[in-house]
């Protein structure tokens, strides 16, 4: 009987093994009849602080150890303790928010208030969650203020070791960038940093607080706080009623609750774990009964992702690289905030009032009138081997045909940036008799253009020039549109390497779509408009009074902004969230490779070029590259490899030798290259294989045709008989 109930033990901790996802579950002696669980609510994954949400898993879960909570209820991973809280207080609290720049996460307050990662030390973090917009949305649209009423209960406090293991997907992820580091490919690198981001986030958790919570949200018309008869200590006990029943703890009179429930624009209630919220019936008591079935985080701790990018934690990689992997993480999650930073004026009692804005930059209180501006136009010069590289860098502007402004508008520089350009092709020359010898030459192009935007001298009697419509690009939406595309009327002028600027020249049907609109400047250039509209002084990198500045792109580490106010109150109230990468995939330099190659094409190998700081490869590999390290010395190559292939299964021999023929070029797919299938037999075959192929088809075909001409010449003989013996006949 006792092993049966062993049996029977096993199998449900494997079989939650399986569902909880926990390696080495099964192996734990856990004791008999115990209801163990696992514990879910774990630090660890990779978390997005803009939208507070969860990301991939960056600490590796492991249950080897077999660790428990200190009450014995929960399994939890090596790397992990979690303390049960001992206290049975529920914290109760009501809360009146007057602007939604105020609100809070109901479920990762403390992580949002991290501020190792900002902007000009502005912080975003939570503004583009699905909470806090919505929040926004009702307060401006129905012109509210927000009573938050709120019942949390914390049972847990789960938190990482400092000494940890990192997931294998994640550190995968991370060698790759490691790798284009020390080889130099910044592009890519960079490329791969943002694309972590998107997949990992900007932080990962290292703390959270495991239990339950209820929210409730009552959005009232701002008009009920001129009330002078009704205080905030009313208010509070009027939206706690409903909820917790605090009628014990103070009084409301009726005409209270009645002007209360005539300004409730919009309410919800929120549930974070615990049992089902039933309005019916409601008890909190019953509810904190309740908790423990269902544990959910809310609260959160953490750290930024580049933080846990230590040398002790790549010991395979060079510490110098480790701190370069570092700082290149830190940027792509700088770049993250930058992109979705939005200045403007918070206050939606200002006629400047911008809904898109997330830091209140001080134009509130400015007079802001709109401006034209007569159009862009790019200019770009090529050199190098490559023709047409400025094809897609160059263009003209529409108002004028030309690379010019139009009249009563000035010239005026934003950027100059260079391209570069690599193609391959394949050069072949014979080898031997039946080979020819391949190699691919890397060509080179360049590019280096300017773009150039028109600014008004002045201001206009009739309208000239064009609106301006927003923005966008490959990674970036429009902010009006919030798609990559131009509002109705507008069109883009291509700019920068792939920046599109909506404009117009329909003064009656675009202005209701344009923006107000106050110039473009960039790291190299200021803004003629800021000095008002004077071009001759020294511009200034920066936006005139009353315009925010917003970031256009970034080309090689230099910012390009524009000055404007955007559109009213959209339709929706949820900003979308640009997220990365915010470039395209970068094109690597191609290396110069060397063939052997058969005359029909169908079988080749391939002599790689390795740099002679090269020290990848261990074992005797090592020894295969030749001391310049201009190329492989493929004499030596096959002789040392022959003698070290002496010893090797005929087995994996076979395989090696099926893998040899048509292989791509692992140094530029970043495999590691594999030399252990090269042997001199193998050329010997190759070359014998081909030389008797070619003597035997040679044979052949000369026996055949020497039949074939025997057999015409006995025909021809035959018929001139034929024709000598007919005329005996008569």
């Amino acid at each position: 009987m006792a092993s049966t109930s062993s049996f029977v033990l096993a199998a449900v901790v494997m079989l939650n093994s399986v569902a909880w996802g926990l390696k080495d579950a099964s192996k734990c002696q856990l004791p008999k009849n115990a209801s163990i669980f696992g514990f879910e609510v774990l630090p660890g994954d990779g978390w997005d602080n803009l939208k507070n949400e969860i990301r991939g898993r960056v600490i590796l879960r492991n249950y080897s150890l077999c660790q428990m909570t200190e009450d014995g209820q929960y399994l939890i991973p090596n790397g992990v303790f979690a303390i049960p809280v001992k206290s049975s207080q529920v914290e109760l609290y009501s809360q009146l928010i007057n602007n939604w720049m105020n609100y809070s996460s109901d479920t990762a307050a403390s992580i949002n208030l991290d501020g190792s990662i900002s902007i000009d030390d502005l912080p975003i973090n939570g503004k583009f969650s699905l909470d806090f917009q919505g929040v926004k949305g009702h307060q401006v649209n129905d012109d509210s203020v927000t009573m938050k009423v709120k019942a949390r209960y914390v049972q847990y406090s789960a938190k990482l070791q400092p000494i940890m293991s990192l997931d294998p997907s994640f550190m995968a992820r991370v060698s790759s960038i490691a790798q284009h580091i020390q080889f130099n490919r910044t592009a890519s690198a960079k490329y791969e940093s943002q694309l972590l981001v998107r997949d990992f986030g900007t932080h990962v958790v290292t703390s959270i607080d495991a239990g339950a919570a209820i929210v409730k949200l009552d959005h009232i018309n701002r008009s009920l706080l001129k009330d002078s008869s009704i205080n905030r200590y009313q208010l509070s006990l009027v939206a706690s009623s409903d909820l917790f029943h605090a009628g014990g703890t103070g009084t409301v009179d009726s005409t209270t609750m009645q002007k209360y429930y005539s300004a409730l624009t919009h309410s919800s209630v929120n549930t974070y774990g615990g049992p089902i919220y039933k309005p019916a019936n409601f008890s909190i008591n019953d509810w904190v009964d309740g908790i423990q079935d269902n544990l959910v985080a809310v609260d959160r701790s953490g750290d930024s992702l580049s933080f846990f990018i230590q040398p002790k934690l790549f010991p395979n990689i060079p510490v110098s690289t480790v701190y370069k992997l570092a700082a290149q993480i830190d940027q792509a999650i700088k770049a993250y905030y930058k992109y979705n930073t939005h200045k403007g004026c918070t206050d939606r009692d200002s006629p400047n009032f911008n809904y898109y804005a997330n830091v209140d930059d001080g134009s509130c209180s400015h007079n802001i009138t709109g401006m034209v501006f007569g159009g862009m136009f790019q200019h770009c010069n090529e050199s190098g081997e490559i023709p047409n590289v400025c094809q897609n860098l160059e263009s003209k502007n529409p108002l004028t045909g030309d690379f010019s402004c139009p009249e009563g508008f000035d010239i005026t520089p934003l950027f100059t940036d260079h391209e570069s350009f690599t193609q391959t092709r394949k050069v072949c020359s014979k080898y031997m008799v039946f080979w020819s010898k391949c190699h691919e030459e890397t060509v080179y192009g360049s590019a280096t253009f300017t773009s150039y935007w028109c600014a008004a001298k002045g201001q206009f009697a009739v309208p000239t020039g064009f609106l301006f419509g927003g923005i966008f690009s490959d990674t970036i939406s429009n902010s009006v549109t919030q798609q990559k595309n131009c509002p109705p009327y507008f069109y883009p002028i291509k700019t920068a390497k792939d920046l599109s600027v909506c404009v117009t020249n329909d003064f009656e049907n675009g202005e209701k779509y344009s923006m107000p609109f106050a110039g473009f400047y960039s790291c190299q250039n200021g803004n003629p408009v800021t000095n008002g509209l004077d071009t001759t002084l020294n511009t200034i990198k920066s936006c005139p009074p009353g315009y925010s500045q917003h970031l256009a792109t970034t080309e090689n580490e230099c910012d390009l902004m524009y000055c404007t106010r955007p559109l009213t109150t959209p339709a929706s109230p949820y900003v979308s969230v640009h997220r990365p990468p915010f470039m395209r995939p970068p094109l690597e330099t191609n290396q110069t490779s060397d063939f052997l190659v058969s005359d029909d094409g169908q079988e080749w190998t391939q002599l790689y070029s390795v740099d002679a700081t090269f020290n990848g490869f261990n074992g005797t590999v090592a020894g295969w590259i030749v001391n310049d390290g201009t190329n492989l010395n493929m004499e030596s190559l096959l002789a040392s490899q022959h003698a070290s292939s002496q010893n090797t299964d005929d087995k994996t021999a076979s395989s090696d030798n099926g893998n040899f023929f048509g292989k791509d070029d692992p140094m530029a797919t970043g495999k590691t290259v594999d030399f252990h299938g090269v042997s001199a037999s193998h050329v010997s075959f190759i070359v014998g294989s081909s030389v008797a192929a070619t003597l035997f088809c040679v044979l052949f075909t000369t026996i055949l045709l020497v039949i074939f001409l025997r057999s015409k010449r006995g025909n021809r003989y035959q018929r001139l008989e034929e024709g000598v013996q007919r005329p005996n006949k008569h």
